[in-house]
């Protein structure tokens, strides 16, 4: 009888577990401008840099979008958008492999 006690108490945990691995980010900020652009040819090949607000990744106020991500022209023109109207933004974001800030999620107000 603990056997299968103990199992549905591991199984409860894992599953509670769950939502907490995949909701984690290493950066949200919420009413941020975007400044300034630059676009190149290297692995960060849209940078976006933020004002007002926090920073996107702990201290830093810019973050990118790679050519290879899910959705890129869409984040690429919904920025354009953003920086063209003045509207404020909201970005989630985590750290690459190299310490940059990588944003995966915008929302324009």
């Amino acid at each position: 009888m603990i056997k299968p006690i103990a199992r549905r108490i591991w199984k409860a945990a894992a599953l509670l577990a769950l939502p907490c691995v995949c909701l984690a980010y290493d950066g949200y900020a919420t009413g941020l401008l975007v400044s300034q652009l630059d676009v190149n040819t290297g692995s960060a090949s849209f940078r976006i840099y933020f004002s007002g607000g926090g920073p996107v990744c702990a201290s830093y106020t810019w973050g990118y979008l790679a050519v290879g991500d899910i959705n890129y022209s869409t984040l690429v023109a919904t920025i354009l958008m953003a920086k063209t109207t003045g509207s404020t933004v909201d970005v989630t974001s985590n750290f690459d492999a190299q310490g940059f800030c990588h944003i995966y999620d915008v929302v324009v107000h």
